[in-house]
């Protein structure tokens, strides 16, 4: 799901609902006529929804759903779901379509209000009440770590995919007479890292490469909330985990590495590891880590001296974080 990191505006995808499930339940004010929900979902920047852009399809992956209300109907697996699961499909024409259940509407004018998310996990949302409202929330416990992670010696990842970017949105809509579709508009709740190694130092063989950058000092996991802002709770310990190394690095980049991060404000450092097994270590001082941000570093790896420069926020697809030397 690598393609899912780098999109900035939504991106309309029809989803049609194949299976269908009925009861003695009605419908008050539709003449007996039970309209299916359809979904059309985008990834994008939720900040920004209104902006129109050049955007890329979703093509793979599974997208989780919860309708907590329609109308007030209470009736499961017809007016309301609870982690229904959604699979991607792509023909050879490049069209995509999305298998899941089919929900109704409960009323002409019916409004639902849902959580939508991906990647999707067979592991139900954890669900709380707050003491003090008695409203209902969700929350998910996430590890961003690809592989391993020295918090605790644990090496579970959470989700059932090895992407560990958490897309998700919390909304409503509403129903009306000629269009019963509800546009999800799915947003970052993570915050990324990409790294740009420039070029070597000339004292280094040419034939030398990046074999690895690790991140250490910050959070690998954490508890995410399903409210319309999305929330973050209770980071784990400091960590070290690996980058994702591009196969093909960024333009003007001799080498990409990039890596999910939970949103925090932390000092972190990187260890660059090359192909002769030397190791650099670069520090990169107190900074926050927004959700839906992506912070873009330049690195020129050489002599024993390490340079740092200014590291600035803009949406995902956009930011360059300014220049780091590490010689």
């Amino acid at each position: 799901m690598k393609k899912l990191h780098n999109i900035l505006a939504v991106t309309a995808i029809a989803l049609t609902f194949t299976a269908c499930s009925s009861d003695n339940e009605s419908t008050s004010n539709n003449e007996g006529k039970e309209y299916p929900i359809s979904l059309s979902v985008g990834i994008g920047d939720l900040s920004v929804v209104t902006r129109a852009g050049n955007t890329t399809p979703v093509k793979t992956g599974s997208l989780g759903l919860y309708i907590t209300s329609n109308g007030g109907k209470t009736l499961l697996d017809k007016y309301l779901c609870n982690n229904a699961k959604f699979d991607a499909s792509t023909d050879e024409n490049q069209n995509t379509t999305w298998g899941g259940p089919t929900y109704y509407w409960a009323s002409d004018d019916a409004t639902i209000e849902y959580i939508a998310y991906m990647p999707y996990n067979s592991n139900n949302l954890n669900l709380g009440t707050n003491s003090e409202t008695g409203a209902n929330y969700y929350t998910i416990d996430w590890n961003v770590a690809p592989a391993a992670t020295s918090e605790g010696g644990s090496t579970t990842i959470t989700t059932e995919n090895t992407d560990p970017d958490l897309l998700w949105q919390t909304a409503s809509a509403q129903n009306s007479a000629s269009n019963h579709s509800v546009a999800i508009t799915l947003g970052h709740a993570c915050s990324k890292l990409t790294v740009n190694v420039s070029k070597l130092g000339s004292e280094i063989e040419s034939t030398t490469e990046v074999s690895k950058i690790e991140i250490n000092g910050m959070a690998a996991t954490g508890t995410f909330k399903f409210t319309a802002a999305g929330e973050w709770s209770n980071p784990g310990v400091a960590s070290t985990y690996a980058m994702n190394k591009w196969t093909t690095a960024a333009d003007g980049a001799k080498y990409t590495f990039d890596a999910i991060l939970i949103p925090q404000t932390a000092a972190a450092s990187l260890s660059i590891t090359l192909s002769t097994g030397a190791v650099y270590q670069l520090a990169i001082p107190e900074q926050a880590y927004a959700m839906g941000k992506n912070y873009t570093i330049t690195i020129q790896v050489g002599q024993d001296k390490v340079e740092l420069g200014n590291i600035t926020q803009t949406p995902w697809t956009e930011v360059n974080g300014g220049n780091l030397t590490a010689q």
